[in-house]
């Protein structure tokens, strides 16, 4: 389902958002998309996609087709029908998608879109997957005083995650999951082709593709911006989660399943 008045020109980018819960702010998110990617000075498309489990509102995908056909064509919205969950979701986005270069970025953008422009930089110069860290040193968080706390709490409580995958696995980063990353088409598709985890967890199977593999990973710091208290994660809920999907990913990695 795309926006009226596609542009025929084939994008070079693309950049996909899965959406889940998202219409208070998507036109927000949306607007600062397009102005990033226009910067960027080649052909894009931005590609929403509309999660929703099957007992949810679809309000999102109903907001994200309006804003669709309000856009100049370069925004589509390709709803994800599967298994919910965020993974599940940027696949379909990835086997929607028409650029060379792909990218996705979490709903809200709290991450800013500098990330964007570093890494297209990275991609052209030869990576092949490109991702943020909020811990690197020089990572700036714009958050107000009220959600100082907050702040330090989702900090250190992925600090804590963190050390438990480089535990688990030979990965080097200290963030697996911020929300910005980007590769190239080669990469995205090879690596969603054996994507096991619909949920939050996906991020660890790319890591351990891109090392099983021998692809060029490159990292860019990125910031915080946290304005309001807006989150969709449970603590225990996921920690359950991150249980049962660090132990499976585990025991498919050292079968060499992320090995091409």
């Amino acid at each position: 389902m795309n926006g009226k008045n596609e542009d025929p020109v084939r994008p070079e980018l693309s950049l996909i958002i899965p959406a889940r819960g998202a219409e208070a702010f998507l036109e927000s998110s949306l607007a600062k998309a397009m102005t990033a990617f226009t910067e960027l000075d080649c052909p894009f498309e931005i590609i929403v996609v509309p999660n929703a489990g099957p007992e949810e509102s679809r309000s999102t995908e109903e907001r994200a087709l309006a804003l669709a056909a309000q856009s100049d064509g370069r925004i589509r919205v390709v709803p994800h029908r599967g298994a919910p969950g965020k993974g599940a979701a940027v696949a379909t986005g990835v086997a929607a998608a028409r650029g060379d270069l792909l990218f996705f970025a979490d709903a809200d953008f709290h991450n800013g879109t500098e990330f964007f422009r570093f890494a297209l930089s990275e991609l052209r110069a030869g990576a092949d997957f490109v991702t943020g860290n909020r811990r690197r040193n020089e990572s700036v968080f714009d958050i107000p005083v009220r959600l100082i706390g907050l702040a330090y709490r989702r900090h250190r409580i992925g600090l804590l995650f963190n050390r438990c995958v480089r535990l688990l696995f030979p990965i080097q980063t200290l963030d697996t999951q911020a929300g910005e990353k980007a590769f190239t088409r080669s990469f995205g598709e090879r690596a969603f082709g054996l994507e096991l985890c619909p949920g939050f967890f996906f991020d660890i199977e790319l890591f351990l593709f891109c090392r099983e593999n021998r692809c060029v990973w490159r990292e860019v710091p990125i910031g915080v911006e946290l304005h309001y208290e807006r989150s969709t994660v449970n603590v225990m809920r996921d920690a359950v989660q991150a249980l049962k999907w660090l132990t499976r990913i585990w025991w498919q990695y050292h079968r060499g399943h992320y090995r091409l």
